[in-house]
């Protein structure tokens, strides 16, 4: 049998206040402000066939990698979510 779930309160913190100490190999992440000229986030046949590429090539140059493959993405929409549109 399963133990009963925990629950517990932690601090939630804005990290772009310590953005440029953060390390992928020390933190597990990175943030990033990275401008674009993509705007349709909500077409996601755009978001594939435009945006992917662009982050792909953004990753390969911040990880210094030779390949990234994105995968899947998410659109969050407050307006859409009170609507009960599914995600």
């Amino acid at each position: 049998m399963r133990p009963p779930l925990r629950y517990e309160s932690l601090p939630i913190h804005d990290a772009r206040l310590i953005a440029a100490t953060l390390d992928i190999d020390a933190h597990g992440f990175e943030l990033h402000k990275v401008p674009t000229v993509f705007t349709e986030f909500y077409e996601d046949a755009l978001v594939r066939r435009n945006y992917y590429p662009e982050v792909a090539t953004f990753l390969k140059h911040a990880l210094r990698v030779t390949e990234v493959l994105v995968f899947d993405h998410n659109t969050r929409s407050a307006i859409r979510a009170a609507r009960g549109d599914p995600a």
